[in-house]
């Protein structure tokens, strides 16, 4: 229990941390966990409530590596624009980057690479299947289910 406390600290420090120097002002707030099925409401939340460097972030459970961290997946806004960011901070992200890009690619998508304070990130915009889209990359990827709780991590916008 103790460990997977301070992986889920760590992790939302190095989140918070890069958004921190993304955005002009953030505050962070511990969103509890989520499951699949509160998707659409997150993305509506943040599309309707969030400001440029809004963000929450769901940490996969059991998917860290030897770096300590859990694969994770980010909903982000951008210069106005809701996207789909894959920070590749933690080692399972950076492992799994090709696997993003091809489950992009498969929805007719694509993916392009940013920096952010140092930090590499592959951004998705331009579609209105952002919910959809987010099930099912972690279906996929990670045999996430609907039963799934994940850790949430939100910046600059209210939830619930």
């Amino acid at each position: 229990m103790g460990r997977v406390l301070l992986v889920l600290l760590v992790a939302a420090a190095v989140f918070v941390a890069f958004r921190l120097a993304t955005a002009r002002s953030s505050e962070s707030t511990d969103g509890g966990t989520v499951t699949l099925k509160q998707f659409p409401a997150l993305i509506d939340r943040i599309a309707t409530t969030g400001k440029d460097g809004a963000f929450w972030v769901v940490l996969v459970p059991d998917t860290a590596r030897a770096d300590g961290f859990a694969a994770n997946f980010q909903i982000s806004m951008e210069g106005g624009r809701l996207g789909m960011d894959w920070v590749l901070l933690a080692q399972r992200n950076v492992e799994d980057r090709t696997k993003f890009e091809d489950f992009v690619r498969s929805q007719r998508l694509q993916a392009k690479e940013l920096v952010g304070n140092d930090v590499h990130y592959l951004r998705v915009e331009g579609t209105d299947r952002l919910a959809a889209m987010s099930s099912e990359l972690l279906r996929s990827m990670y045999g996430v289910t609907d039963a799934t709780e994940m850790q949430l991590i939100i910046t600059d916008f209210t939830w619930p």
